[in-house]
């Protein structure tokens, strides 16, 4: 533009000169007006035609905007979604949460339970050994007492237990949780095997006492058939004889005495099964020495208690009818140690039951924390969205700026049409007057040269010449500035190529990075199904056991009723056989005194007598010894028979419980097994509806991602025909060049064009830059984030992977506890059959006693035969009856010896049975 200037300056200098006027200066000043103007109008126009290159930019920057617009109400959408999932979530949280307070209030209640329930059964194991001892030693209104007051006691404490059942007890602290679970089930293990343990001695101690009861029973039988045998039909010498009888009478008194304090120290010492067994030894031994003191006297006075013979039947009569009311009330007893034994199998149920619901317990401690641990996840998930939403306020803050330069683009584009008509007015007529003015300038120019010499004008055009060679060398200077700066462009150009590739695999990238996002947040959602189904079905066996349990309740208040309503039948009963003893024994001591005083009046009579009846006595003593014998021998056997009896019933009872137990519990596992199966394939379906349900979500986002890779690759070849455009206008400056050369004023206007072109192109260049900067800022930025997110959704991967672990060692436990299942039914079937095995060996056992029994019982015969043939011949028939009564004997040691070896293995029992069968031996 200088050099033009200049040119245009000489040439005005020149046509002054040469014209000397003064409207030259007009036309100069005109002139540069004009030359001003057409500056100002090329400017414009090349502005002009870079806002219209880049309109083609603005209308994909609003497709872009469009676009974007679509994913960001789409992700708006999705986040929404993910609100309400959260919120679901959050609420089965609180949901789960409530139910796990309840299961621990009702574990607690349950624990509380089976503290009480233990201490009755250790209250009932001893109040049953109380009863049983009680009644051996036949002191019955005491123990009446108190098992009543114990009645009344337990009454008490159902009731609490009742009570404090009914109240839910809803903020209980959690006892049981983690290793304290495993413990608490060691506890109930421990005591479970305490409890076995006590019983085993509980029934060690009945059999020791029941022998001991059959023993004493058979002692009093003696001595009564002692006392019938002994009374002859004589009346004399009884008022002799008769401080003998005050005697006996006081030792029986004494007798008494020591029994009743006996029993008051068992009844102190009931704790210790040992002591019991020794203090019960010697009052045997006690009571049989002095039932061999009372044998000697009664041999000495057998004559004179003939005529207290007549009274005896009716006597024994009466303690026949005693014995019975005592028999009943040992039934009565019996009865209630069934429905003490029943109620113990309940408890074990409601042990049982106790462990299902502690095992619940810990299976929903897992549950919760593997929900606590998506409940975080999910967290992670939130803080996720938040970050993306804040990103996304950014990108519509962005976009709000852009929409808004759009607008003020499009608005200056409007503006700049306009001036754009009016500057090809202007340029048109400012043409019109340079040809004008060219036109004057050769005129004068010719004249000029017209009027000088022709040295003078090839002076003048050599001048001329050189100047313009100048102007050509500057030019061409120039140009090379331009082509260098040109190449320094096109690598540029290169740079930015290679930074736009970088950006759209970082893109894809993200992409990527955005679909793990999306697979997590689908596996979080199957987590979340699974945990509700999970809690819905833990919800399902609560309801169960509640209503297991009141139904437990029920049944134990009815069995509770039950038990108090046979209690006091049983009172009623003691308390009218205590009636009877009593007025029995207030007869029995009348007419011990009239006895008395007929003795007083007999005794001189029975002197007289005494010499014939020493022999009779004698041998009428050891014939009653005899019967009294085999009395007692059958007896003993018909009893032992009768025990045998009870234990084979209780056997086949506890036999048919077990095999209840075990079928109830097989049938338990089987039904689990099944659930947990239909479990399994619900949650196969879910997870195949799941996956097809993300493969198609994730193929819409991959035709997404497709349509935008599209997008790209169309900007890239747009940008690529703009370096081509660009490079085909560099050959063509180049061209210009080469014209410049033939011609120097198409030159000059070309080198303005050009100059005029490239400062259009580095605006544009220079703005396009910026652009491309701000991309570049916001591709880092973007970049960042889906580096953030990458590791986030790397943690959520390694998460998953952790519960996809536990899940899995989960499902190995299972598959160890079915195959441990099978292995207890298979020891339950073995110990099935070993039970059956017994069974039969027990029925062997009560069909050889039956035979026994049947082979006493013809000797039996055979012995009342003999007795009740004439007995004139004494000797034969005493010897016939001695031979008798030794094979029975020997029959009955054999038989009874190898039964209560095996019915009483105990060694206490043992010893006292082994001492009673050499006493009978020796006598």
């Amino acid at each position: 533009m200088k050099s033009i200037r200049e040119k245009l300056a000489s040439k005005d200098e020149e046509i002054l000169r040469h014209s000397g006027g003064g409207d030259v200066r007009l036309a100069q000043e005109r002139e540069e007006e004009l030359i001003r103007r057409v500056e100002e109008e090329e400017a414009k126009v090349l502005a002009l035609e870079r806002l219209l290159s880049e309109t083609s930019d603005l209308k994909e920057m609003e497709s872009a905007l469009q676009k974007a617009r679509k994913q960001l109400a789409a992700e708006i959408g999705r986040v929404k979604s993910l609100e309400e999932k959260n919120a679901g979530l959050s609420r089965d949280m609180r949901r789960v949460r409530d139910t796990l307070d309840e299961s621990r209030a009702h574990a607690q209640s349950l624990g509380v339970a089976l503290d009480e329930k233990h201490s009755l059964i250790h209250s009932s194991q001893a109040q049953e050994r109380y009863v049983d001892v009680v009644l051996l030693l036949g002191v019955l209104p005491y123990p009446c007492r108190a098992l009543r007051a114990q009645v009344n006691a337990l009454r008490e404490e159902v009731t609490s237990l009742k009570a404090e059942q009914s109240v839910p007890t809803s903020g209980a602290p959690y006892l049981n949780d983690g290793p304290g679970a495993i413990t608490d089930v060691e506890t109930v293990e421990k005591l479970l095997t305490a409890v076995n343990r006590l019983r085993s001695e509980r029934d060690e101690l009945r059999r020791q006492l029941e022998f001991l009861q059959i023993e004493s029973k058979f002692t009093i039988e003696a001595l009564e058939d002692k006392i019938n045998s002994g009374v002859p039909c004589t009346g004399t010498a009884k008022a002799v004889e008769d401080p003998r009888i005050s005697q006996l009478q006081s030792e029986v008194q004494e007798l008494l005495e020591r029994l009743a304090k006996a029993n008051s120290r068992f009844r102190m010492d009931l704790t210790s099964s040992t002591t019991v067994s020794s203090r019960l030894g010697l009052i045997a031994s006690a009571s049989l020495a002095m039932v061999g003191h009372l044998q000697t006297r009664v041999d000495h006075e057998i004559e004179v208690n003939k005529e207290a013979r007549v009274e005896i039947p009716r006597l024994s009569s009466q303690l026949q009818d005693s014995l019975a009311s005592k028999d009943e009330s040992l039934r009565a007893s019996h009865g209630l140690q069934q429905s003490l034994l029943d109620i113990k199998h309940q408890l074990e149920s409601n042990i049982s039951s106790l462990h299902d619901t502690q095992q619940q317990r810990d299976d929903l401690l897992l549950q919760i924390e593997h929900l606590r641990s998506q409940v975080a996840a999910n967290d992670c998930l939130r803080e996720q969205y938040q970050e993306l939403q804040s990103s996304l306020e950014g990108t519509a803050a962005r976009l709000s700026d852009v929409t808004k330069a759009l607008e003020d683009a499009e608005s200056e584009r409007n503006s700049l049409k306009v001036e754009v008509v009016n500057l090809r007015e202007d340029m048109t007529s400012a043409q019109e007057e340079m040809k004008q003015a060219e036109q004057r300038y050769s005129v004068l120019q010719n004249q000029q040269l017209s009027a000088m010499s022709s040295t003078q004008i090839n002076r003048k055009l050599k001048e001329q010449i050189e100047e313009l060679e100048d102007r050509v060398a500057r030019r061409t200077e120039q140009i090379g500035i331009h082509q260098h700066d040109i190449r320094r462009l096109e690598t540029n150009l290169k740079l930015q190529e290679d930074r736009i590739a970088e950006m759209t695999s970082e893109l894809e990238i993200a992409m990527s990075e955005k679909e793990s996002m999306v697979e997590d947040c689908a596996d979080a959602r199957e987590a979340r199904d699974r945990a509700l189904k999970k809690a819905e079905d833990l919800e399902d066996t609560v309801e169960t056991l509640d209503t297991q349990l009141h139904a437990s309740e029920e049944q134990r208040d009815s069995e509770v009723v039950a038990l108090v309503g046979v209690w006091f039948s049983m009172l009623t009963k003691s308390r009218l056989s205590l009636a009877h003893l009593r007025s029995v024994a207030y007869e029995a001591s009348a007419t011990n005194a009239d006895m008395a005083q007929r003795l007083q009046l007999v005794s001189a009579k029975c002197d007289s007598a005494m010499t014939l009846l020493g022999q009779r006595a004698s041998e009428l003593e050891s014939a009653h010894k005899v019967a009294a014998a085999r009395n007692e021998d059958v007896r003993s056997g018909v009893i032992a028979l009768s025990v045998v009896q009870t234990s084979a019933a209780e056997f086949r009872r506890g036999v048919q419980l077990d095999r209840d137990r075990i079928r109830a519990l097989l049938a338990a596992t089987r039904d689990e097994v099944n659930v947990l199966q239909d479990q399994l394939r619900r949650r196969r379906e879910q997870e195949l509806a799941e996956s097809t349900e993300q493969q198609t979500a994730h193929s819409a986002e991959v035709a997404k991602l497709q349509q935008t890779n599209a997008d790209l690759d169309r900007l890239c070849a747009k940008l690529e025909d703009d370096l081509a455009q660009s490079q085909e206008e560099l050959h063509l400056a180049v061209d210009q060049r080469d014209q410049l050369r033939v011609n120097s004023d198409v030159m000059k206007e070309q080198i303005a064009q050009l100059r005029l072109d490239h400062s259009e192109e580095l605006e544009s260049l220079r703005g396009k830059l910026q652009q491309v900067a701000v991309d570049l800022q916001e591709a880092r930025e973007a970049h960042a984030a889906a580096e953030k997110a990458c590791l986030e959704s790397s943690a959520t991967n390694a998460e998953l992977e952790g519960r996809l672990d536990r899940i899995l060692k989960q499902q190995e436990a299972d598959s160890e506890l079915i195959v441990e299942h099978q292995g207890r039914e298979a020891e339950h079937t073995k110990q099935v059959l070993d039970i059956q095995n017994r069974l039969e060996k027990v029925s062997e056992d009560l069909q050889r006693a039956t035979r026994e029994k049947n082979e006493l019982e013809i000797l039996l015969r055979q012995t009342k035969a003999e007795l009740s043939r004439p007995t004139t011949p004494w000797k034969p028939v005493s010897l016939n009856c001695w031979m008798n009564a030794m094979a029975f004997k020997r029959i009955w040691t054999k038989s009874s010896l190898a039964m209560l070896r095996r019915w009483s293995r105990s060694r206490g029992a043992y010893r006292i049975f082994k001492l009673r069968s050499t006493r009978f031996a020796n006598n």
